[in-house]
């Protein structure tokens, strides 16, 4: 008989040899001690026989390196390791795993980043495959993975001008939603997108819009706009755009949405100046008398107001908002986002109180923009919000110059 034979028709030892096989497995070696809990009379009589002892009824830990003895010592002259293989069949150890699979990520990583020679996507791609961040992803599916990267990459090359996401996902991907939040795609987009642009994770879904609409990609064309008045605003071939030429012949504001500047390539302004105010009403009273110039953010700029900002890059700017949280918020991303060409326009402590009203603060001010500090120290100083509204002479007098 060998013993092969002699092991398996021994049921004694049929849990025995599964704790072995862990054990094994785990350690890649014969190595370490096993536990058998409650071992019955037929596994106390086979491990007794087998190690020339009494085994306790409650538990019995054993060393493997005496159960491997006392094998090499018994009439059928084998090793423990060479039993579990022959008693198992192929057994992949935890080295031998981690050593396959250590070469499988290597050849994806290799396989991958030979595709391209691009800078910046080589750049992800070696951050991306030489984290842990995609390892579960790779064990799970491969082949998957590494269609969903070939995706990806093809986005990153196909990146410019302002595009709609749906549009450019189902140009790219096939489907209109490849990409969004969640989706394996718009996971690794946004990965990415956060690697190329240095940025900590967009944790929100506000700072995964903010990130996609810095590299050209907006979630739709209409739900974003931003007022604005005589902007001169050129098409694709360098001509002005008839329909906002007209609006700028006949002195008349109108409104820009994402669609809109999808289709313009700049712009920029006669007087080489834009007045940008946070208040509607106050973009209304100035407009009705002036021919300047403006542009309103309506509360917190939107993301069409933001591309229309940047299109107006080398433009001189200047902003007016409240002397309140919000308003000093506004002023301090814009003032940040824009600090070459952006300034503060009545921003002054004597421009606080002369806004002053009898409403409280809803907050401290804080800011970080130095020519503001003194208007917001005053302010929470007195503890009061002052509105543009109440100095919309001094800023009516600066349009109309």
């Amino acid at each position: 008989m060998t013993a092969l034979e002699y092991f398996r028709s021994e049921r004694g030892f049929d849990r025995f040899l599964e704790l072995c096989r862990k054990k094994y497995i785990s350690l890649s070696h014969i190595g370490g001690k096993v536990r058998l809990d409650a071992p019955d009379k037929n596994e106390r009589a086979a491990l007794g026989g087998l190690l020339g002892r009494d085994i306790d009824a409650k538990y019995a830990e054993l060393k493997l390196s005496d159960i491997d003895a006392a094998l090499r010592n018994s009439r059928f002259g084998i090793g423990l390791e060479e039993l579990l293989k022959e008693y198992f069949g192929d057994i992949v150890t935890k080295r031998t795993r981690d050593e396959r699979d250590g070469a499988a990520r290597e050849d994806l990583r290799a396989r991958i980043l030979n595709k391209y020679s691009d800078e910046r996507i080589h750049s992800w791609l070696e951050d991306a495959l030489s984290g842990n961040s995609l390892e579960q992803r790779r064990r799970e599916d491969a082949a998957q993975l590494e269609r969903d990267i070939d995706t990806v990459c093809r986005c990153l090359e196909n990146l410019g001008p302002p595009q709609i996401l749906p549009v450019f996902a189902a140009k790219i991907c096939g489907d209109p939603h490849a990409l969004d939040p969640g989706t394996p795609c718009g996971t690794l987009l946004t990965g990415a997108l956060e690697h190329l642009s240095g940025s900590p994770r967009a944790a929100s879904a506000a700072a995964r819009s903010s990130l996609f609409e810095s590299y050209g990609l907006y979630s739709d064309s209409v739900s974003s706009f931003v007022y604005c008045k005589n902007i001169n605003l050129y098409l694709n071939d360098g001509t002005p755009h008839p329909a906002f030429e007209a609006f700028k012949r006949l002195n008349e504001p109108y409104t820009l949405n994402i669609g809109n500047l999808i289709g313009i390539s700049r712009a920029g302004t006669d007087l080489k100046r834009v007045y940008i105010t946070e208040n509607p009403s106050v973009f209304t009273a100035l407009s009705s008398d002036s021919s300047a110039p403006l542009i309103c953010t309506a509360g917190q700029p939107k993301s069409a107001c933001m591309l229309l900002l940047r299109m107006l890059s080398g433009t001189r700017m200047l902003y007016s908002g409240d002397f309140d949280v919000g308003g000093f918020r506004i002023a301090d991303r814009l003032l940040s986002e824009f600090d070459a060409d952006m300034e503060p326009w009545h921003y002054t402590a004597e421009d606080y109180l002369r806004s002053v009203s009898k409403v409280k603060l809803n907050g401290v001010i804080k800011t970080v923009t130095p020519s503001l500090i003194p208007a917001a120290e005053l302010a929470n100083k007195h503890g009061f919000a002052g509105y543009q509204e109440n100095i919309i002479d001094l800023l009516k007098k600066d349009v109309s110059r």
